[in-house]
C-alpha cells in the first residue's frame, strides 16, 4: 500500500482555511488595449473583479480621489463596486495594458469579488520575467486561438493567475501611497482641504486663502501637481461621492447634490452628465439594475 508522505483536504473539512472548494473564478473578458492621452474614460465601476497588467507607456490610477502613476510591468487589482479610471498622461508613451474580468471569486472574509481588503491594490514588477504576466498572456493566447479545450485550459490558468495574485497581494502591504510622486506641500494641503470641505460653498478664494497664496498661483500649483484645476477637481470629488449616493442610498436627487456641495440640482444635473455622459437619474437607474444581479 502507497504511504504519502504528507496528506491535506481541500474540500469542505478544511474549508474554514482555505476556501479552495468555494472557489469557481471564471474570465468574463480578457483583451490587449492602449488608451491614447484623449481616451481619459470617466470614473466607473463593475459588479466584477479587474486585473490590469500594464505593458508600456505611462498614465495613472485614479480612485477614492487618489491618483497613482503607473508604468510598465505595474499590476492593478480594482475589487467589484470600485469606481475607478485609468489613463495615459504623456503623448507618445500612451498606456497599454491587459485588462481581465472575473466573476465568482469568493475569498473568506471578503465581498463577493474581492480579492483584496481595500479598493484597489497595486504590485510592480522589475520586468515582464514574472509569473502574473505568463499567465495573463498564455490566457489571452489562448482565449483567441479557440483551440479544443481552449476553455478547460483558461479555466485552469484562471485559478492559478488568482492564487498567484493572492499570494503577491498578502506578502507584501502594497500601499499605493507610498508611491505617489513627491508633491508640493502646499498642493497636498489645497487638496486635502477640497476632499474634507467639498460639500461647503468652496471658490478658487476660499481654497487659495485656506494655503496663502493668490488664486493664479494656486491654479498653477495644483495644475503642476494633478495635472487638473483645483475647481475641477473639487467637481470630481463632488460628482464621485453623488455617485455613491445615488448607487446606495435611498435619497432624492435635489438632496443628494445639496448634500455633496451643489448650489442647484440643475447644476448638478448639468455637471453630472458632463463628467459622466449621463444624467444621475440614468446612472442610478444602471447601478440599480447592477445591484439586482
Amino acid at each position: 500500500m502507497p504511504q504519502p508522505f504528507s496528506y491535506h483536504y481541500v474540500g469542505e473539512p478544511n474549508s474554514d482555511i482555505t476556501g479552495l472548494d468555494r472557489q469557481t473564478p471564471a474570465i468574463l473578458s480578457v483583451a490587449k488595449t492602449r488608451n491614447a492621452v484623449s481616451d481619459r474614460n470617466k470614473l466607473h465601476f463593475h459588479p466584477y473583479l479587474e486585473i490590469f497588467y500594464f505593458t508600456d507607456g505611462e498614465g495613472f490610477m485614479e480612485w477614492e480621489n487618489r491618483s497613482v502613476p503607473l508604468k510598465k510591468n505595474d499590476v492593478a487589482v480594482i475589487n467589484a463596486q470600485v469606481f475607478h479610471r485609468q489613463y495615459s498622461a504623456v503623448e507618445g508613451r500612451e498606456l497599454t495594458f491587459y485588462s481581465l474580468f472575473v466573476s465568482d471569486i469568493r475569498m473568506p472574509g471578503l465581498p463577493y469579488n474581492c480579492l483584496t481588503e481595500g479598493a484597489v491594490r497595486l504590485l510592480s514588477f522589475s520586468s515582464d520575467d514574472n509569473e502574473v504576466f505568463r499567465l495573463i498572456e498564455t490566457i489571452t493566447k489562448e482565449a483567441s486561438a479557440g483551440s479544443p479545450g481552449g476553455f478547460l485550459s483558461v479555466r485552469g490558468m484562471t485559478f492559478q493567475l488568482i492564487a498567484a495574485l493572492y499570494r503577491q497581494l498578502t506578502a507584501t502591504t502594497a500601499d499605493p501611497v507610498a508611491r505617489l510622486p513627491r508633491v508640493s506641500r502646499l498642493a497636498e494641503k489645497a487638496k486635502r482641504f477640497i476632499d474634507e470641505k467639498y460639500a461647503d460653498n468652496l471658490t478658487l478664494e476660499k481654497i487659495a486663502g485656506e494655503i496663502f497664496v493668490s488664486k493664479d498661483y494656486l491654479n498653477h500649483l495644483f495644475k503642476k501637481n494633478y495635472k487638473i484645476s483645483p475647481i475641477q477637481y473639487l467637481i470630481g470629488v463632488r460628482i464621485d461621492r453623488a455617485k455613491k449616493l445615488l448607487c446606495f442610498a435611498d435619497k432624492p436627487i435635489g438632496e443628494i447634490a445639496a448634500e455633496v456641495g451643489f448650489s442647484t440640482p440643475v447644476y448638478f444635473s448639468e455637471m453630472f452628465r458632463k463628467y459622466q455622459g449621463m444624467s444621475p437619474r440614468e446612472f442610478r437607474n444602471i447601478c440599480n439594475e447592477l445591484n439586482r444581479h
